[in-house]
């Protein structure tokens, strides 16, 4: 994941969605870390104040994406549900969210809410390890 953090004013009401990248690096001259894939888990929104559960199990809970929707996976790049900017209670200008996520040794393309992705989707031996974004 880039973790790049966005520097330029994002306009409350802005419709706006999240986007989950892995970059592989090669291990060595034919080979490459073994990802095919990544299915997003868990997201929060945080500030100094407060953190709000956005996505628990792959899967919404209304509170920013509609329920029961989920991030989309094609390869190693995961897509929320677009989503109107939001401010928390608090009244902070500054969001982090926060996801984690499992990377898989096989393709893992689905939307995290399916019925078949919260099981996760495929095999726990197909898994490498989960990460925070």
């Amino acid at each position: 994941m880039n973790g790049q953090k966005i520097t330029e004013k994002i306009e409350i009401g802005r419709k706006v969605k999240l986007v989950a990248k892995v970059e592989q690096e090669k291990k060595e001259k034919h080979g490459s870390s073994g990802v095919k894939g990544i299915l997003l888990r868990n997201c929060y929104a945080s500030d100094e104040y407060e953190n709000i559960t956005i996505l628990q199990a792959g899967c919404s809970n209304g509170n920013v994406f509609p329920v029961f929707s989920g991030f989309k996976t094609n390869g190693l790049v995961a897509k929320s549900p677009f989503f109107t900017m939001f401010q928390l209670v608090s009244g902070s200008t500054q969001i982090q969210f926060e996801c984690t996520f499992v990377v898989c040794k096989t393709p893992c393309d689905d939307d995290s809410c399916m019925p078949g992705a919260q099981k996760v989707g495929v095999a726990p031996e197909n898994f490498l390890h989960s990460h925070w974004t």
